[in-house]
């Protein structure tokens, strides 16, 4: 199975220029002559300064180091399911030790076993040590599904199966972190109405195994609309 994973990156864009102007008293000055070279590309990492600092490069090597361990969690995860994909979005931040002291990670894949795995390996990860006081970092992940997915759904889809299913999603939440009350349910549909993969995020720390298994049961239990053969990938903003 082919995946493209892809790390996306932001780093200064230099460009240099050299310019050489010659003329003498009985010729025409020389045309400017200027030459540019190409940005080089590099990959997406936003470094935030209102706290401490955390040189770039070595940031950036941390996140190349882990491509094997991101690529493991999304072959484990792709078992029967090529229709998955989509991007993560992180932001780190970094104790003085160098080590993850919170992680707060939105998700667009909808798979809770690809989405749990990530966030492990992102959570501990060791950077370098900041200087100045703890850092920020900000960071995003995607990667590509190698299956179309034929529908896009939204809560009008549902019809009538959407109602009595927000009111349990709802129910799901304690208000806290790990069982937010507002976030993004993302699930998929297969043929026969039977339910795929489905994952949860708000933005913030993964959300608790308890708040997991609330959420995939009140999905369970919906009647959800037959894809007629196809899939159908679903996404239902949830808040009070």
């Amino acid at each position: 199975m082919k995946l493209y994973p892809i790390l996306l990156a932001l780093l200064t864009l230099n460009s240099c220029t050299d310019k050489k102007t010659t003329s003498t008293p009985v010729k025409d000055p020389e045309p400017v002559k200027t030459e540019v070279k190409e940005p080089e590309k590099t990959n997406k990492v936003v470094i935030e300064g209102d706290l401490g600092t955390i040189d770039e490069a070595m940031v950036q090597k941390k996140f190349a180091e882990s491509r094997d361990q991101v690529s493991a969690c999304v072959h484990k995860g792709l078992e029967n399911a090529e229709y998955v994909g989509g991007d993560f979005f992180f932001t780190f931040r970094i104790a003085l030790d160098g080590t993850v002291k919170t992680l707060d990670m939105k998700s667009t894949v909808g798979h809770r076993d690809i989405e749990t795995c990530i966030y492990g390996f992102a959570k501990a990860l060791q950077f370098p040590k900041p200087e100045g006081g703890e850092a920020l970092v900000n960071f995003s992940w995607s990667f590509n599904s190698t299956m179309d997915v034929q529908h896009q759904w939204d809560a009008n889809r549902l019809g009538n199966a959407y109602p009595k299913l927000r009111s349990k999603l709802i129910r799901c939440s304690d208000g806290t972190n790990e069982a937010p009350s507002e976030y993004q349910v993302i699930f998929f549909v297969l043929p026969d109405a039977e339910l795929g993969p489905v994952g949860v995020s708000s933005g913030k720390t993964l959300p608790s195994d308890k708040f997991y298994k609330c959420v995939h049961s009140a999905i369970k239990g919906a009647k959800l609309p037959d894809p007629l053969g196809s899939v159908a990938r679903v996404v239902l903003p949830i808040a009070p």
